[in-house]
């Protein structure tokens, strides 16, 4: 057999190859030549035609000029190692392709070794120094044996940058782990970079407001479903409320039960927009319901704004995230008077006052209550912008009658405000805060006509 029928052999070898690696990398590491001479490529090719490093061969693509290699580079992700020639269509080209490398395509794993003629053009030293090369090899150097060192090298130094990329993958992973479970906005609000940087018992006060929802008849709707239906259904309905809190720049704190606890800590508004579009959603997704012949839900919403203080509490084996303070046990009592009044938005006074654009809501005071331990009663009021449109038009009708009621009842004037509250009904005969306030006056007017009554309602 001739030389030349060895060498024809050994070209159709590597392209075979080559085409196989074409759809399977991962058998072999791929090696780009980039080189005007096709000499230089047959050399490159015969010298390493039995190499193998780690039990896997390597496969060649040959690129003739600067260009061509630019187009497979930008296709191709999977090269470990570049053999570059400096000087081909112009006496940079190599030099241009390897800024192209590093800063466009913003690729900092491929092995760059730069091979060439003419040192002349391009001074080691200085190269070494301006450019993001792993080697600087005269071509005259490369005997096989060096080629061989060149390349081992080379080789070595990417599986290495594999490793660590996929270590970082695997730590990023973690990360977003951990981040389902403890709120990562949670980390931030205690100046920690990441939960590593977390000890227990750091904390911090900060000024937020708190959100508390709650599904209706949540216990009694469970009864009828298996305990794989009970939790395919929550985190269906969950998956529906979770993105409107992250949009309005909130965080859950915690699941509790069907229950949300949700901080918001950039402004009140955030919390009420948040609500808000939580019940508008609500209605998108009863209607999916009862298309599928499923009763639609009911939700109720407190919210509270103060000081909280956040921190994590637990043991040296278990530690979770936490928040304690009255604003938050507020905004918990707050959701459950939902039930009582029979509306799905309530605010405190504190959120009142925090709201920087007031005048966009529609609300009503609904009551004045005293919080346990506390001697100052808090004023509660509904929001009512989520409601139907029907529902909410003769809401907004009757506003002014409504609350010349309450004052009416505040005042003890509970003959007037039980009239009053009855030409809401009238307009609105579906108002249930109004039919409230007039079996309370009827109760009072009974048992209490002629004492000193005091109204005892506690939160």
């Amino acid at each position: 057999m001739t030389s030349d029928d060895e060498e024809l052999m050994f070209q159709d070898e590597v392209e075979e190859l080559a085409n196989e690696i074409q759809s399977h990398s991962s058998i072999a590491w791929i090696i780009l030549v980039v080189d005007d001479q096709e000499e230089v490529h047959q050399i490159t090719k015969y010298a390493l035609k039995n190499y193998t490093f780690d039990d896997k061969r390597i496969a060649f693509i040959d690129a003739y000029s600067a260009q061509a290699a630019r187009e497979i580079l930008a296709t191709r992700a999977d090269i470990a190692l570049i053999l570059l020639d400096v000087v081909m269509e112009e006496h940079d080209s190599g030099l241009q392709l390897v800024s192209f490398i590093r800063d466009e395509l913003q690729n900092r794993m491929v092995r760059i070794i730069l091979r060439t003629g003419q040192p002349g053009y391009a001074p080691e030293k200085e190269i070494i120094l301006r450019y993001d090369i792993n080697d600087y090899r005269d071509k005259t150097e490369l005997s096989n044996q060096k080629l061989f060192t060149t390349i081992t090298t080379g080789l070595r130094s990417y599986k290495d940058l594999l490793l660590i990329e996929e270590k970082n993958t695997q730590l990023s992973k973690l990360v977003d782990a951990y981040g389902r479970f403890v709120p990562r906005e949670l980390i931030h609000i205690l100046n920690k970079e990441s939960i590593i940087d977390v000890q227990l018992g750091d904390s911090v006060q900060q000024e937020m407001t708190v959100m508390f929802t709650d599904i209706r008849d949540f216990t009694k709707l469970s009864e009828s479903l298996k305990p794989e239906e009970v939790f395919s259904f929550l985190n269906d309905y969950l998956g529906y409320m979770e993105p409107i809190i992250s949009a309005q720049h909130g965080f859950i704190d915690k699941y509790i039960g069907d229950a949300i606890m949700a901080l918001f800590p950039r402004s009140a508004d955030d919390a009420l927009q948040a609500a808000i579009q939580m019940l508008h959603t609500l209605c998108q997704y009863n209607h999916k319901r009862q298309l599928l012949n499923f009763s639609p839900l009911r939700i109720g919403n407190g919210i509270n704004s103060g000081q909280l203080m956040l921190g994590t509490v637990g043991g040296e084996k278990r530690m979770d995230g936490t928040v304690v303070s009255d604003t938050v046990n507020l905004a918990s009592r707050i959701e459950n008077l939902c039930k009582l009044y029979n509306v799905s938005l309530l605010i405190s006074e504190n959120t009142v006052a925090r709201l920087s654009h007031l005048e966009q809501y529609h609300m009503r005071i609904i009551d004045n209550l005293k919080v346990k331990g506390k001697s100052i009663p808090v004023t509660i009021y509904e929001i009512f912008d989520a409601d139907p449109i029907e529902l909410f038009n003769l809401k907004a009708k009757t506003l002014s009658i409504f609350t010349t009621g309450f004052e009416l009842f505040k005042d003890k004037k509970f003959e007037d405000a039980k009239k009053t509250f009855e030409q809401v009904i009238e307009i609105n005969p579906e108002d249930k805060v109004a039919h409230l306030y007039i079996k309370r006056c009827e109760k009072i007017l009974k048992y209490y006509e002629g004492s000193d009554w005091a109204y005892s309602g506690e939160l």
